[in-house]
């Protein structure tokens, strides 16, 4: 008789494990393919924000999946930039190809047009020799 008791506790259970197995959120993709990237490419202007004050900061991106490249400016510098988006928008990039210093940081897209984040400014070859922390506030510019 014990095992009779058991036997809708037990088809219970599997039910329960099988449809929480096949939920799908409706997002489209499964449970192992990643959600395409953000599209962040286009031109951004704004500003880099320090406790020195506000510098302009511009930035031309050229996305393929993942991958960004592109040329940025701060002020009177200027660096060629490689990078990641992900899927929620944040995107990381480091700079290379100047004689001066680095422009490195992170930002996360909050809307279409829309970008902050937080950046390091490392002018270690310049006269000036300084090292800067600060956020960074991008709206995307239309093309011409």
């Amino acid at each position: 008789m014990r095992g009779l008791k058991s036997y809708p506790l037990a088809l219970l259970a599997v039910l329960f494990l099988a449809f929480a197995a096949c939920y799908d959120d409706d997002d489209g993709y499964g449970p192992t393919e990643p959600r395409p990237p953000r599209s962040i490419e286009g031109l951004w202007s704004g500003v880099f924000a320090t406790d020195e004050g506000e510098t302009v900061a511009f930035f031309d991106l050229t996305q393929r999946g993942r991958s960004v490249s592109g040329l940025l400016s701060v002020g009177a510098l200027v660096w060629s930039l490689d990078g990641e988006v992900d899927s929620a928008g944040r995107f990381t990039w480091r700079t290379f190809g100047s004689t001066c210093g680095s422009f490195d940081g992170r930002l996360t897209l909050l809307a279409s047009t829309h970008m902050e984040g937080t950046a390091d400014l490392d002018r270690f070859f310049c006269p000036e020799g300084e090292r800067l922390r600060g956020d960074l506030f991008l709206d995307r510019q239309p093309r011409r």
